[in-house]
């Protein structure tokens, strides 16, 4: 992981990463053939622990509305504590993985968005998420976070701030539309959403 993050993917070698991982180069040739392969799991092995963690936080919510925040807190939190992972997951250090790899990875995430368009659909169907398209709000609630947290990283912001985690989190649930006092929802161009 280490080598994948602060080389990326193309400068990364088999042998530095069996260095950092304490293992002889053929011990990691056996279990992963290529760095490819390495890569795309190392990857979906980040998907898994977002998911895992994700859904251990969702079934701790008291409420339906309290769980799309738990989700998002726990993603980000994740995030936060492999900052690693983030950087190599969402970063410019993995352009150009071959594609047998970028199928791995997009399946990892869509195991992940899957979940959260499912949770959404379930909020939805309670009255207590905006009726669109599930998979479409999941889709772009997840990638709204992996946005934000890259760029957290290039600027060097803290990424493990609980005020960046709630101020991430506010702007996804409550948009970015200033409230009017009289009727308290967001306006735009005189359209009430």
């Amino acid at each position: 992981l280490r080598q994948f993050s602060a080389q990326g993917y193309h400068q990364a070698s088999m042998e530095g990463i069996a260095a950092d991982a304490g293992v002889a180069k053929g011990t990691l040739y056996y279990n992963y053939p290529s760095k490819a392969q390495l890569f795309a799991s190392v990857v979906a092995e980040g998907y898994q622990l977002i998911e895992q963690r994700v859904r251990r936080e969702a079934g701790n919510a008291s409420s339906k509305a309290d769980v799309i925040d738990r989700i998002l807190q726990e993603h980000l939190r994740v995030l936060a504590d492999h900052a690693d992972l983030a950087r190599i997951m969402w970063g410019e250090l993995s352009a150009g993985v071959d594609l047998e790899a970028q199928e791995a990875i997009a399946q990892a995430k869509e195991t992940y968005v899957t979940f959260f368009a499912d949770t959404l659909a379930q909020g939805m169907d309670k009255g207590t998420v905006r009726r669109y398209p599930p998979r479409l709000m999941a889709f772009a609630v997840v990638a709204a976070v992996e946005g934000v947290f890259v760029e957290a990283l290039q600027q060097k912001l803290d990424v493990g701030s609980k005020q960046l985690r709630q101020d991430l989190t506010d702007m996804l649930l409550l948009g970015v539309l200033a409230r009017t006092e009289e009727r308290g929802e967001a306006k735009c161009s005189g359209v009430t959403p």
